[in-house]
């Protein structure tokens, strides 16, 4: 009886082993995470995905799935490629893929991911994604002057603002040309990207161009998402005058201009402003930035704040002349050196002195021939974007007259190998857990028919 009990015992244990092993691997669950904010027709959005398995092991397919409420249009995915996931690893801890979507209607577009494997498919729960028209943000612009000779800078300066009181609003952007020869980018924002625009927010693109061939008519555009042309401007750009003289009038023949003096010498052109960098979407406490605005000071520095209502950012940007630069980089930050000794004003990196005045922050520095050295000033309070105004060149203190050098490869620090990934896989413990209770079983049921 008790050699039963044993057998019954060992049966069980084994049953409850092997089971795992003949269904296999199962995904335990699928969650996405894509953006609240709503997006402009023709601008991409990332929806990240996290599949999660009961062991580690690999799904067939992970895809995504969206349709317009209204229109029925389905989701563009533009990555990947192929439009779904082969062949992913999952492990117990979550597995992160991020599929690139967008529409070319307006509409809510409810979507969900679903992972398919041998034994069958998990999918998420069904989320939302709004698209609105690029109309929903209001787009104005301005030049100084839109007739203007060859060479002459024109400043172009485009607004855009989020009408809505409840709803952020992200597209992508892109300043353009009719004809890629007509002007050229000499300093300012980026020419495209993606921006976010908070609730009520407004935020003001700054360009410098050079005129550089005679043209006439619509030659700028801004276009938002899938508006090419959210805002255009005209213009017109003659060809210099002649400098020659002009030929006596009656002659009949054309004189030979003489040139003066003067004309003979070229002329002496300013050195181009340095681009300010791109704004923040977010401060540094992770506040939605509602305005921003940039400098460019020289051809040495460039200024950006990015402010939101409680908290800015500003991103410093020092460019080495061609000689480069080896010293002491000193700015005088127009901000309370109070609010620094209590915290509330923080830099990246840390500079190596830093004294009242209103702050002055000194930062040793090495560089090359035009390279740049980046600080970002973070702080903790509301800040009027008059502020930038204030900003000024650095002082500079070389510490050497040797013209510096950029590391050379063999120079750089050695970079630290990225850590493998490892997963636990269940299924080699079970294997072994049965081999063991087999060989258990094995021994009490010879040592029963001894007996």
């Amino acid at each position: 009886m008790m050699m039963e009990k044993r057998r019954m015992a060992l049966w069980i244990a084994l049953l409850v082993l092997l089971t795992p092993l003949a269904f296999g691997f199962t995904v335990t669950s699928v969650t996405t995470s894509g953006p609240s904010a709503s997006v402009t027709t023709g601008t991409d959005s990332t929806i990240p995905a996290v599949v999660t398995g009961d062991q580690s092991g690999n799904v067939n397919q992970i895809t995504l799935t969206g349709t317009g409420r209204t229109t029925g249009t389905a989701l563009t995915i533009t990555d990947p490629a192929s439009g779904s996931f082969t062949g992913t690893s999952i492990t117990t801890s979550g597995t992160t893929v991020n599929f690139v979507v967008s529409a070319g209607v307006a509409d809510t577009y409810d979507y969900s991911v679903t992972a398919t494997y041998a034994s069958g498919s998990t999918s998420s729960t069904t989320a939302a994604l709004t698209v609105v028209a690029p109309t929903s943000l209001s787009v104005t612009g301005s030049v100084n002057s839109s007739n203007n000779v060859v060479g002459d800078r024109v400043a172009l300066s485009v607004t855009l603002s989020n009408p809505s009181a409840t709803q952020s609003v992200t597209s992508s952007y892109a300043l353009t040309f009719l004809d890629a020869s007509t002007f050229t980018v000499v300093s300012g924002d980026s020419t495209s990207g993606t921006i976010t625009l908070a609730p009520l927010g407004t935020y003001t693109f700054n360009y410098v161009l050079s005129a550089a061939t005679a043209t006439s008519g619509t030659q700028i555009r801004f276009g938002l998402g899938s508006n090419t042309a959210a805002f255009s401007q005209a213009m017109t750009t003659s060809a210099p005058a002649s400098s020659g003289a002009p030929a006596p009038a009656g002659s009949g023949t054309t004189a030979t201009p003489t040139p003066s003096a003067s004309a003979s010498a070229a002329p002496t052109s300013a050195p181009p402003l340095l681009p300010a960098p791109a704004p923040k979407t977010k401060t540094a406490t992770g506040e939605e930035v509602v305005a921003s605005d940039s400098r460019s000071i020289g051809s040495s520095t460039a200024v950006t704040g990015s402010f939101g209502t409680s908290s800015a950012t500003f991103e410093i940007v020092y460019q080495a002349p061609e000689s480069g630069f080896v010293g002491d980089l000193t700015y005088a930050i127009p901000l309370d050196y109070d609010d620094y000794q209590a915290g509330l004003v923080t830099f990246d990196p840390e500079p190596s002195l830093v004294v009242p005045g209103s702050i002055k922050a000194t930062w040793p520095v090495s560089l090359g021939s035009n390279q740049q050295f980046t600080a970002v000033v973070d702080v903790a309070k509301a800040v009027s974007n008059s502020v930038l105004d204030d900003f000024k060149a650095p002082s500079l203190a070389p510490k050497s007259t040797s013209t510096p050098r950029p590391l050379a490869s063999s120079e750089a620090p050695a970079s630290t190998p990225a850590p493998v990934a490892t997963g636990t896989d269940a299924t080699l413990w079970y294997v072994l857990g049965a081999l063991v209770l087999l060989g258990a079983g094995y021994f009490l049921l010879m040592g029963g028919k001894k007996k």
